[in-house]
């Protein structure tokens, strides 16, 4: 009897019974085939899932919550034609991020793959249990997971990418973030260049309950003089009493002029239906006790502070933070990266970061534009970031001080000796050559201690 021939069509009939959830990715990353499973599991119709592209991001703008897009992507290894396993994710009815084992089977060899295959295992898995997975815990997908975990809890409602981190200082100024948003109190957000102090204040405006449509006026306090100061106020204040609260952002308000804190306080007093962010360098209440802000003022923008550690200050973090670049960086440009190799790690490990995350940011990003792989190795690294590293490795040898009279004996004590030498041992000719009497060119040899036993009479001037 003849073999019964299985067309494509029995084939995709087949797949779409299967029970566990099951797609086909082309290879521009896009869903092509989905099955009944699959969109049961993420909650999607299936008609939404195909067309769909899964790359190995999350985007930056938080738009979309980590669900499909993020969480079906392939490691980035997976496209250069051979099978892997990782661990894929949605969000559950609950609003909870679930876990599942996934295998992608490229259907193909090599550059001739034109698809894959994922067979996504049936039963969830424990949040533990997907993370020791993913061994050793610092490697980009672990990152990967860390990442689509913290923006399952927070991003849906705080929008702050850069409070990520498991570091005791970027986790208290989560908290005080997160009560910043749930009320309208006067709120100063501080910390060193770069470290994301205007980004985090426009998140706590744009985040806060009941601010919704609400007005944002921003204003640099280091760049305005008083008049155009307390015409903003102004402008402010009527926005809220005409048809809604509007926040007024004092950006930098710790190089405010002495004329301009005169001006805001007059224009602040408190009791109007004015919400107060702010962003500094230096806590104003330090700057109140030195003399150098109205105390007043400072008292009434630092009801709630919101403190930013320096990215050296939390260098546990960097691994998190740099995986968030890159995938951000993934979103906005045709590239799938999946990381950072351990060499490159260890370069950005050793810098100095001195202007924190906007650095951070911009060097991973010039990295990525670099490379052509599915990692950023050392050499796609910036130039200035290799060499302080390269010069972290040699640290500077403190100076020795330098005795004169040592080191003075020591120029004395080998002159003595060539002359010696010149000489054939003999002092008396040795000391000529020196243009010293015998009996001082003896006394030298006794006191350098070149020569032993007690200075003879006849040695003697």
């Amino acid at each position: 009897m003849a073999r019964q021939r299985v067309t494509t069509s029995d084939l995709t009939r087949l797949l779409r019974k299967a029970p566990g959830p099951i797609y086909v990715l082309d290879r521009e990353r896009t869903i092509v085939f989905c099955n009944r499973a699959l969109a049961e599991w993420t909650a999607t119709d299936a008609g939404d899932l195909v067309g769909r592209r899964v790359d190995y991001a999350i985007g930056s703008d938080g738009a979309e919550p980590p669900g499909v897009a993020a969480g079906l992507c392939p490691p980035a290894e997976t496209f250069e034609g051979r099978e892997t396993q990782a661990v894929v994710t949605c969000m559950s009815a609950q609003g909870r991020l679930v876990y599942r084992r996934a295998r992608f089977i490229p259907l193909g060899e090599g550059q001739a793959c034109v698809a894959w295959l994922v067979l996504v295992d049936q039963t969830d898995m424990p949040a533990a249990e997907a993370f020791e997975s993913v061994t050793p815990p610092a490697t980009p997908a672990a990152h990967h997971l860390e990442i689509q975990r913290f923006r399952a809890q927070q991003q849906s409602r705080y929008g702050w990418p850069h409070l990520i981190g498991n570091s005791p200082q970027i986790g208290r100024a989560r908290e005080a973030a997160m009560l910043a948003a749930q009320c309208a109190v006067s709120t100063l957000v501080v910390g060193s260049p770069g470290s994301g102090r205007e980004h985090i204040a426009k998140s706590i405006h744009y985040n806060s309950l009941g601010e919704l449509g609400s007005r944002l006026i921003p204003v640099r306090c280091d760049l305005a003089d008083p008049d155009v100061l307390g015409s903003t106020v102004a402008g402010a204040l009527r926005s809220s009493h005409d048809h809604q609260q509007a926040t007024l952002l004092l950006l930098e308000v710790d190089r405010l002029s002495e004329a301009g804190q005169l001006c805001l306080g007059e224009k602040l007093p408190r009791g109007v239906p004015l919400r107060l962010l702010a962003t500094a360098e230096t806590r104003l209440v330090v700057k109140a006790e030195r003399g150098e802000f109205r105390a007043d003022l400072a008292a009434r923008l630092s009801t709630l502070e919101i403190e930013l550690p320096p990215l050296v200050g939390r260098l546990e973090d960097l691994g998190l933070l740099c995986q968030l670049f890159i995938e951000e960086a993934n979103a906005e440009y045709s590239g799938q990266v999946a990381g950072l190799t351990p060499a490159a790690f260890d370069v950005l490990a050793s810098y100095a970061w001195p202007r924190n995350l906007d650095e951070l940011r911009e060097t991973i990003y010039s990295a990525y534009q670099a490379t052509s792989g599915t990692e950023l190795e050392v050499a796609a690294l910036p130039l200035r970031v290799r060499q302080a590293a390269q010069a972290m490795a040699y640290p500077n040898v403190d100076d020795e001080a330098i005795v004169l009279e040592e080191f003075l004996a020591e120029i004395e004590s080998e002159l003595v000796k060539r002359a010696l030498r010149r000489a054939g041992g003999n002092k008396t000719r040795a000391a000529q050559l020196l243009g010293i009497s015998r009996p001082r060119f003896y006394r030298r040899l006794v006191q350098l201690g070149l020569e032993q036993g007690p200075v003879e009479a006849e040695d003697v001037e």
